[in-house]
């Protein structure tokens, strides 16, 4: 799958790009299936993109302390992803995704005050072995 993301046709590899958002959530976190999840971030298709982040925003904060998962956070953060206008790391960061994270809804009563919602994430992350790198 992998070869088919870097060397097939476009049609090919946005095919495949589907397939893997829909089996995005066993793919994030599989210590292989992560690389097929950065391939189609680097494929740099808005409408991939947005979906990938609206699966990412449900689990922000466990995906970011996860060892396979963070990887494909970081690469989210990279600045050379087109995000387009609909999909950016802030749209987490402000809680603009239809289902936002459970644990910053719960521990903050989905409030979108970008500091306070900021400041919790950074919390959340900066002591953990892989949080620490999506800081």
């Amino acid at each position: 799958m992998q070869r088919g993301l870097e060397k097939g046709s476009l049609e090919q590899k946005l095919q495949l790009a589907d397939y893997i958002i829909y089996h995005l959530h066993s793919l994030i976190e599989d210590p292989y299936g992560n690389y097929l999840v950065q391939n189609v971030l680097k494929l740099n298709d808005e409408a991939k993109n947005e979906q990938i982040f609206k699966e990412i925003a449900k689990n922000f904060i466990r995906l970011s302390q996860l060892k396979f998962s963070s990887n494909v956070i970081e690469k989210c953060l990279e600045p050379s992803l087109k995000m387009g206008s609909g999909a950016s790391i802030t749209k987490i960061f402000r809680g603009s995704f239809d289902q936002d994270d459970y644990t910053i809804n719960r521990e903050l009563g989905g409030t979108t005050d970008l500091k306070q919602r900021v400041s919790f994430i950074v919390q959340k992350l900066i002591y953990n072995q892989f949080g620490n790198y999506v800081l």
